[in-house]
């Protein structure tokens, strides 16, 4: 058990790595263009943390024999870490509003892209239904979305 958490944990540490550099410069970028006033070394403990609980989601799969997804791990954890009741809560929230979200999602995507573009081949197999499917779920989505805010936005007065 010892020795497989080991070895999964060496074989991620150089993907986290490249994926924290990749949000830190990202982060730098948007930063500078934005004129915000956040130094590119605040958000550094932010990136660290953001790394340590996705390193410890993917060390919880690998020691919880349970076939669920590393990032239900990751997702339960950073939610804990956030709630109220955490004694830290506020000081992680605070260290959060340094980081923009797009420096955090871009890497993310990127990552995400290049991982479904290996699968085109299946995706072509598939054929037209697929493409007419994927048009009403991003549709669907986008308007089930719109309808939610402009609810909350209306129920709150903003609007």
């Amino acid at each position: 058990m010892k020795e497989n958490m080991k070895k999964v944990a060496l074989d991620n540490l150089g993907c986290f790595a490249i994926i924290a550099l990749c949000v830190f410069v990202s982060n730098l970028i948007i930063n500078f263009k934005a004129g915000n006033d956040v130094t590119p070394f605040a958000c550094l403990p932010t990136l660290l943390l953001l790394a340590a609980v996705s390193f410890a989601g993917v060390l919880m799969k690998a020691a919880i024999k349970v076939n669920v997804p590393a990032i239900i791990y990751t997702c339960i954890l950073a939610t804990i870490l956030s709630l109220p009741c955490f004694p830290w809560y506020q000081a992680i929230i605070t260290m959060l509003g340094n980081l923009q979200f797009n420096a955090v999602m871009t890497p993310i995507l990127a990552f995400t892209g290049l991982s479904v573009g290996k699968d085109v081949g299946a995706f072509l197999k598939a054929g037209p239904k697929l493409l007419v499917v994927s048009i009403c779920v991003f549709i669907g989505t986008y308007l089930g979305s719109a309808l939610i805010s402009q609810l909350g936005l209306l129920l709150t007065g903003q609007l």
